[in-house]
């Protein structure tokens, strides 16, 4: 058995360990949500127009694709921004994927998300199975996670507070 080999088997038997006794946490990032195979980020500055008089535009909301980051003329425009996201990530997620279901199948006790919405925990109460909780960042009464009762924590917040 070549050491790569023995590597996996032991990553994956150590795995089975964490999930079976509940230990595991899972991280989901951003890049699960993806809108025409872009993640939202992109996307939802693909459907800001280049000019408007009237509404936000790429001028006033710039992204920076490098870095992940963006910047706002003001905070007018910050704030109309977020309400404009919330509305595109909760028109445009299809909590229906598979993928979901995939992740609601593993006993996570844990799942510290890096979405910025409540996506994955719509498409999680979808299922009667689960005890779900979510919390976002900006919450100190979170309650303790198990295989029972999992726990989302949305580590960044959540669009919904604006931050």
């Amino acid at each position: 058995m070549d050491m790569q080999t023995d590597y996996s088997e032991k990553l994956t038997e150590l795995i089975e360990i964490g999930l079976t006794e509940g230990s595991c946490v899972l991280f989901v990032g951003p890049d699960l949500i993806k809108f025409d195979g872009l993640d939202y980020n992109h996307a939802f500055y693909n459907t800001l127009p280049d000019e408007s008089e009237k509404d936000i535009d790429k001028r006033k909301a710039k992204f920076n694709a490098v870095e992940k980051i963006w910047s706002f003329s003001s905070s007018t425009v910050k704030s109309k921004f977020f309400i404009k996201l919330t509305d595109f990530l909760k028109n445009n997620t299809d909590i229906s994927n598979p993928i979901f279901s995939k992740l609601a199948a593993l006993p996570f006790p844990l799942i510290v998300s890096l979405v910025p919405d409540d996506s994955l925990f719509r498409a999680f109460s979808e299922y009667s199975n689960l005890n779900v909780s979510f919390k976002s960042s900006l919450e100190s009464n979170v309650p303790e996670p198990s295989i029972d009762n999992m726990l989302i924590y949305n580590i960044y917040g959540n669009i919904k507070n604006r931050k």
